[in-house]
């Protein structure tokens, strides 16, 4: 549930943004305390004005999200010859809602601790109300149902904003008198038509790029709002794009095909034998994606393709991951070398019973095993010794 926990560790502002698409950054030069009568204002900035992405703002989880890019930038003229001490108030109202009753007349809102505003201004931004040294938010009142409401729009399949009109405000007060210094900076956002055709598909795990171990399972976790067709198809080789990858639906090397018809947050474990249509083999890579399919009316559908992400497998062999993490933290150019063929799409070939040959200026090359290069590349890294290195292929 949306709690008071998102306003403490990420934003009052942010917490309006979330549901609004609302969220405030507080951009500005500030105030002075030497100074006479100096005269305060608040600008928004980057905030939207036409259909905004509810996804953005409220998750499936029913957690509130930061809301980036909008600022609220608060001036002072002439600048402040001391710092001054004040504190913000944020409301995000709802004036008119179509199709989420418990959301009409709802309000949110939600008051700082005090902060320090020096000279002609000072930017705050989202990281001003999060972390140990954040401005931080002294209260903050809530519409939970509202929250609610809102997520399950987005578990129908409507990603964006309900139809309305919501206002955002926001006040700056002087800490130590209370009085409001400035006018009100106000901000409408009116919806006239909300898509009802968009979808949420957030791809959650295992990342792009990620190595897992071999095992005879792969664990896949995503979000959906709308029903579709979990999908993964292992490369004909390791060079091979994503794309080609994933471009046969019917391909031969397709490893997982599992329908979802349920909406929300989902883990697909993809045992071989069992669910996977193909062994997890080390020195595979792999992409997958959610295919999914939402109605555009009259009967018709469309389809909905997340991004594809790869993965690789790698041997599961603790003498491996040994060598894998002694090759990335090994001084340049192995280092580098290493890290840019992982990069471009090659893997580390390894084997117990093919030999690690290593070969030592024009000396004859000769098999070491796995911890003779380990402690290689130990000396050599507390020696500080310049290597040149080669990649070859026999």
């Amino acid at each position: 549930m949306v709690k008071k926990g998102v306003w403490a560790a990420g934003t009052t502002f942010v917490f309006l943004f979330v549901i609004f698409a609302m969220g405030l950054y507080i951009g500005s030069p500030t105030t002075t305390l030497a100074q006479t009568q100096p005269s305060f204002n608040m600008v928004f900035q980057n905030l939207p004005t036409d259909n905004v992405s509810l996804s953005t703002y409220v998750g499936l989880d029913r957690k509130l999200k930061a809301a980036p890019g909008q600022t609220l930038e608060i001036v002072v003229t002439p600048p402040l010859t001391a710092p001054r001490l004040v504190y913000l108030q944020a409301r995000v109202s709802i004036e008119s809602i179509v199709g989420v009753d418990r959301c009409l007349n709802a309000s949110f809102s939600a008051t700082t601790r005090a902060f320090e505003v020096r000279g002609s201004g000072r930017v705050l931004t989202t990281n001003d109300f999060s972390g140990s040294s954040s401005i931080g938010i002294a209260s903050s009142e809530e519409n939970s149902a509202c929250i609610d409401a809102l997520a399950d729009k987005i578990q129908q399949g409507v990603a964006s904003l309900p139809s309305g009109i919501y206002v955002t405000e926001a006040s700056l007060y002087d800490a130590q008198t209370h009085a409001q210094l400035g006018p009100t900076a106000r901000h409408t956002i009116t919806i006239a038509g909300s898509s009802a055709t968009e979808a949420v598909i957030n791809l959650t795990a295992p990342t792009s790029g990620e190595q897992l171990p071999q095992s005879p399972q792969a664990v896949f976790i995503f979000d959906t709002s709308i029903p579709g067709r979990l999908l993964a198809f292992e490369h004909s080789n390791l060079l091979q794009s994503p794309e080609d990858a994933t471009r046969d639906l019917n391909s031969p090397l397709k490893i997982v095909d599992v329908p979802v018809s349920t909406r929300g947050t989902h883990q697909v474990t993809a045992t071989y034998p069992g669910l996977a249509l193909r062994p997890w083999l080390a020195g595979k890579k792999i992409s997958w994606l959610f295919l999914g399919t939402t109605s555009s009316g009259g009967g018709a559908t469309e389809t909905r393709r997340s991004p594809v992400w790869s993965f690789t497998i790698i041997s599961s062999d603790p003498n491996f991951t040994n060598l894998l993490n002694a090759l990335s933290g090994a001084p340049d150019p192995i280092g580098s070398t290493f890290a840019n063929l992982l990069s471009s799409g090659y893997m580390l070939a390894y084997s117990t019973t093919n030999p690690i040959r290593i070969q030592e200026g024009d000396s004859p090359a000769r098999t070491i095993d796995i911890s003779q290069v380990l402690a290689l590349l130990n000396d050599l890294a507390r020696r500080n010794v310049r290597l040149n290195a080669q990649i070859v292929s026999e």
